[in-house]
């Protein structure tokens, strides 16, 4: 019981960094739509 209890808290602990992984790329996403409708490819992300 006591490893599924870690399992759990581990989950928990998780969440929230999830959250705020997906806040982050929805930003950059945005900050790189953005960027390609103002200045177009030359000076937009490059992956």
């Amino acid at each position: 019981m006591k490893k599924f209890t870690f399992v759990q808290r581990l989950v928990l602990a998780l969440i929230p960094f999830a959250t705020e992984l997906v806040r982050l790329a929805e930003d950059i996403v945005k900050n790189m739509t953005a960027n390609y409708k103002n200045y177009g490819t030359s000076l937009g992300f490059q992956v």
